[in-house]
């Protein structure tokens, strides 16, 4: 019998095979996505933003990122810069390092 944790991966894995994220991109120890052993590439990352961009389900994906300057753990930063309100994205930290992964609407978009 497979634990919740066991079939919580086996789901992860199926729906980044779905998205097209090569199988060696992404390692799963466990399901929480907390655990330092659980690794991703730059490139599935992008594989995923990319594949929820067109997802059926697009429009409701987006507004569940924090908005750049508005809200969230965005809601402090890229004030006073033409990122506020057109970035929606996602914060990582591990140890000293910070990333943002996400979208951003850019001039071509708006006009």
């Amino acid at each position: 019998m497979q634990t919740s944790e066991e079939i919580g991966i086996r789901e992860l894995e199926r729906f980044l095979s779905k998205a097209g994220v090569k199988h060696d991109d992404v390692q799963f120890e466990e399901g929480s996505g907390l655990s330092r052993n659980n690794l991703t590439t730059s490139d599935a990352i992008v594989t995923v933003l990319q594949f929820m961009s067109r997802h059926a389900e697009a429009d409701v994906y987006l507004r569940a990122l924090p908005i750049a300057g508005v809200d969230g753990t965005l809601n402090s930063r890229m004030k006073d810069t033409p990122a506020v309100g057109n970035v929606r994205a996602k914060t990582g930290f591990l140890r000293w390092a910070s990333s943002l992964s996400g979208h951003v609407k850019t001039v071509a978009a708006i006009v």
